[in-house]
């Protein structure tokens, strides 16, 4: 972490350095990226207590009626999440460490992280 002895302003910004050789992402790279955002960033596959807890607290929702068409058609998945705006910063730095760093696990040679520090 870095610590400054001056003047700081109150920055919500952080800055990252990643290598990667060639220029196009491999193959491995693309599935780990595909891969992480499935299960970091589009939510979790409804199940049944889902839909049961949907049930009782979003039935009166302009958007629950399409989702659960959706969920009733062949070869449609629904997926829910929720984002936590309190501590938005903190999960958003996650969210694209994880993903640098899965990155680098599925294709180690053709990637390199330099400077992956968000803390700020």
């Amino acid at each position: 972490m870095k610590v400054r002895a001056d003047f700081v302003t109150n920055s919500s910004s952080a800055s990252f350095v990643l290598a990667f050789k060639d220029e196009k992402l491999t193959q491995k790279q693309k599935d780990a990226i595909v891969e992480y955002v499935l299960k970091n960033a589009l939510g979790h596959k409804m199940s049944e207590k889902d839909w049961k807890d949907f049930d009782r607290w979003y039935d009166e929702e302009d958007w629950y009626e399409e989702a659960k068409e959706y969920q009733a058609k062949e070869g449609w998945t629904v997926r829910s999440g929720s984002v936590d705006f309190e501590d938005a910063g903190y999960h958003y730095s996650a969210l694209l460490e994880g993903l640098w760093h899965a990155v680098a696990k599925a294709d180690p040679e053709h990637t390199k992280l330099i400077n992956t520090d968000l803390s700020y």
